[in-house]
């Protein structure tokens, strides 16, 4: 089954002592970091990974440029659903879904995030997908289980309850970020 997993994923906008911020996590005990910078340029990413202790660099995941995986000793890649380019000579970690059906992928990663849970928080009017109920459902029927992990809308608040659903954990962005 596994612990319950906390995975933070980073802003997409630039955050002033990021990297400051980021390694505070990783000392505080943070497993995961997964870097979504889409506005970044490669040397932007890199500078940011470089200011990064190596010692956490095990514990990124990266949602583009992937051949800086080439350059660091990192914990692998982010696959997109529109990725185009080949990747299969990366360690693809894990992958976005957006519906039930989508999480008929999930074996072929670590894990999946699914979203969004509840509203977001970073990205305004990105409203639920699922009700309680279809949750609840998707857990009887094995559909979420711990390779499954919740994105959007998570708080202090509703962690309990993404627990109660069955997932494997949560990712946060918005909460920690905005």
């Amino acid at each position: 089954m596994g612990n319950f997993r906390i995975i933070i994923i980073s802003s997409h906008m630039p955050v002033i002592n990021e990297a400051s911020i980021i390694t505070a996590l990783f000392s505080n005990g943070l497993e995961l970091l997964h870097i979504r910078k889409p506005f970044n340029t490669i040397t932007d990413t890199e500078e940011l990974i470089t200011n990064i202790p190596k010692e956490f660099h095990n514990r990124i995941v990266i949602h583009q440029h992937y051949q800086l995986t080439n350059y660091f000793a990192l914990k692998g890649i982010h696959k997109k659903s529109n990725t185009k380019e080949n990747i299969s000579e990366y360690n693809i970690i894990s992958t976005s879904c957006h519906s039930f059906a989508e999480l008929s992928s999930k074996n072929d990663y670590q894990y999946v995030f699914l979203s969004p849970i509840f509203n977001s928080i970073s990205k305004d009017g990105y409203k639920s997908q699922f009700t309680f109920e279809e949750l609840k459902e998707a857990k009887k029927e094995g559909v979420i289980d711990s390779k499954v992990i919740a994105l959007g809308g998570i708080n202090p608040q509703n962690i309990g309850i993404v627990k109660e659903l069955g997932f494997g954990g949560v990712a946060i962005l918005g909460y920690i970020w905005d």
